[in-house]
Order: C-alpha cells, then structure tokens, then sequence
C-alpha cells in the first residue's frame, strides 16, 4: 500500500512541475491526495486494487504533458500502463483507453497516419501482456456496468455523494457538529480553485488534463441523471480522480500573487497550503481512529483459525463453495479469499453492505450434492470426501 501512494506521490509532484508550481507547492501537493481521507477510506476498506491503480492516470497526464517524447516511447509506456489497469482493476480501462484515443489525438503533434499507428500498435501491445484476460474483459465490464446502473447494495456505504457535505467528506474527512458548516464552505471554495486552476492553464495542458478527466465527467454525470442515484459507483469515480482535483486547485493557489507583496503572497500560499495538507491528514487520523477503536472487530479478524480459512480458500480453484457465517465482516473477507470459485451464502450484511431484498446470484443456495466445500468462521469441509471433518 505504501509503494502505491509513494508512487502517486511521486507521479504528482512530476506533474505539478510540469504546470509551473515551485517546488515546496509541488511537494505538498504531491503530498495531500496521498493522506485525503477519501484514500484513506479506500485502503481500509480493502479495496486494494482501486488503490494499487491511483497513480495510473496521473502518469498518463505526465506522458500526455510530455509532447516532445517520441511516438514509440509514448506509445510503449501508455500501453504498459494500460496494461497494469486492466491487470490490476479492470473497471477503470474503458476511462484508461478513452484517455489513450483522446491523448493521441488531441496532443499527440504526429500525422494521422501515425496516430492510427500508435493505436494499433497500443492495442497489440496490451493483449500480449494480458493474453489470457481480453477475452474475458468484455463480460467483465458489461457485468460492472449493470452493477454500476442498476445495483443498489452498496449505495448505503456512501449516501451524500454528490452533495456539498459528501464532498467536503472526502477533502477533511467527518467533522463535528460546529464546523460543518465551515468544512462545507471550504469543501465549495476548493472546488471553485480547481475549476479556476483548469481556467487558467495554457491550451495544452488543458487538453492533456481534459483528455483524463472528459471521459469520467462525461460518466459521472451519466449516472447522475439515473433515478434512483447510483451512488457508490459515482463515489469510487470521484474517489480514484480526487487527485486532479487537487492538482488544480494547487495551481490556481500557486498563481495567487499580491502587488508589489511578492514574499507576502509567497508566505500566504504556503500557509493556506500547509492548513489544506494538515486538515486533509487530521481527517485521515480519525479514519484510521474509527479502525483502531474496534477492538473486538479486529479480534475476530486476527484469529488464527480465521487467518488459516482465509489461506486455504486461496489455494481453492473453480469450486463451488458455500459460506456459513453471520458475522458480515468475516463473510466478506471469506468471499474475497474464495473469489476463484463460485462463492455462495446465505446473508442479510456483507461488510457494511446489506443485501436485505436483493435478487442476487450468489444468495440462490445451489444443491446440497453441487456443493464441494462449506465453510465455517474455524475450517473448511470438503463435502465430497467421505467422513470428512474438514480442511
């Protein structure tokens, strides 16, 4: 987890330098959408996949920003990193592939000939370092699609998305009572710096920012206009490209300048952007906080029976298993762990979820004699060993 965010960190602060902010701007940009508390939500949810891939899209504004790198090299590292989405977390290619065609064709200086070149050679390069998942990919999408549009099971895990106090959420975190009103405004006031900091870029930053961002804001506001509101997928869209957000407005702050007051201003804009960075790291602080407090959610986490459940249903492949747990958090890390084969159970929560009324596959219990495994929150038992007791 570590080595994702340094290399988000690291990704960043190349691309704020390459919009023109001083170094100590760049470094605490470069800082703050690693400690936002909407990241921080991301990772202790377990979400590592959609962590692993933060820095993804920023690497392709880096090479997008690079207009002197040559075709073959452009081509080459973009691929490579589509190559990684597609790897890593699969849902986010469509936006990763729309960034490529966008990139090449708006910012690229080659002729056309050679832009469709580049795509071609792009896409054989991504289905030889995933041979075995392309023709698998398609399925897989259209399956998230309809998740995405019609599910609502995970909706309750973040109910103010699109509302000023969700935004404000992900910046500074959840805060008391008496300040929300003012997280609130400085949630808008961020928003407008961002909107102020793509306004003042030159017209080909503006295009390597708009061939990463048009694709998700052309989504989201797809998805926005669905009723009932889909949250949670709008949720993770805006979670993965919070760090755009945050580029943008460090921009706008790094131009703030008084006349004649150049120290005055200079002083201004690194405290303004320090409070940011301290109030952004004091709300991840009380993320971390909410985990660390429960106690007996932990324990039940860390016990060996648990944990050696948890091994053996990783080396299990193409099986049809059954879980048999009440407690829902244990139950998600067991699905998570047998996600090689087909994973059934009977439940009311899965982790924060509820799925109360929801007509979904792995909730159809199939047939006794069609199970190959059950497991419990201390073994696994192979019901098709005779006189088996369990794993």
């Amino acid at each position: 987890m570590i080595f994702f965010l340094l290399s988000l960190a690291f990704c960043l602060y190349v691309l704020l330098r390459f919009v023109g902010i001083d170094r100590v701007c760049a470094a605490l940009g470069a800082f703050l959408p690693t400690i936002l508390p909407a990241i921080t939500r991301l990772s202790l949810d377990g979400f590592l996949s959609q962590t692993a891939v933060l820095f993804v899209f920023v690497f392709f504004a880096n090479l997008l920003h690079q207009r002197d790198l040559n075709a073959r090299s452009f081509t080459l590292f973009f691929s490579l990193g589509l190559a990684y989405l597609i790897a890593a977390y699969s849902e986010l290619t469509p936006f990763g592939c729309c960034s490529f065609l966008l990139g090449v064709f708006l910012t690229r200086p080659e002729t056309f000939r050679q832009k469709r070149l580049m795509v071609w050679c792009a896409i054989l390069l991504v289905a030889l370092l995933n041979p075995f998942y392309i023709r698998n990919l398609i399925t897989f999408l259209s399956g998230q699609y309809f998740t995405a549009a019609i599910g609502r099971f995970m909706d309750d895990l973040v109910p103010r998305v699109l509302t000023v106090s969700g935004w404000s959420e992900i910046l500074f975190g959840v805060v008391d009572q008496p300040w929300q009103l003012f997280s609130e405004l400085a949630g808008v006031l961020f928003a407008a710096m961002a909107i102020i900091g793509f306004l003042l870029l030159q017209r080909s930053e503006k295009l390597a920012f708009g061939s990463i961002l048009l694709p998700v804001l052309g989504v989201v506001f797809f998805l926005a206009t669905r009723v009932p509101l889909p949250a949670y997928p709008i949720a993770k869209l805006i979670f993965s490209f919070s760090a755009f957000a945050c580029v943008l407005a460090f921009s706008a702050i790094s131009k703030f300048a008084l006349p004649k007051a150049h120290q005055l201003s200079k002083l201004l804009r690194t405290s303004l952007l320090i409070l940011l960075v301290a109030t952004a790291a004091w709300g991840s602080i009380k993320e971390y906080y909410g985990v660390v407090n429960e106690t007996d959610f932990l324990e039940s986490l860390r016990d060996p029976s648990f944990l050696d459940v948890c091994r053996k249903l990783e080396n299990l492949r193409d099986k049809t298993v059954l879980i048999c747990d009440n407690d829902p958090y244990r139950l998600a890390w067991f699905c998570y762990h047998a996600r090689k084969n087909g994973v059934y159970c009977s439940a009311t929560q899965i982790g924060n979820v509820s799925v109360i009324g929801q007509s979904l596959p792995f909730l159809d219990i199939p047939r006794t004699e069609n199970i190959d495994f059950v497991v419990t929150r201390d073994r696994i038992v192979d019901t098709k060993s005779a006189g088996s007791s369990g794993n």
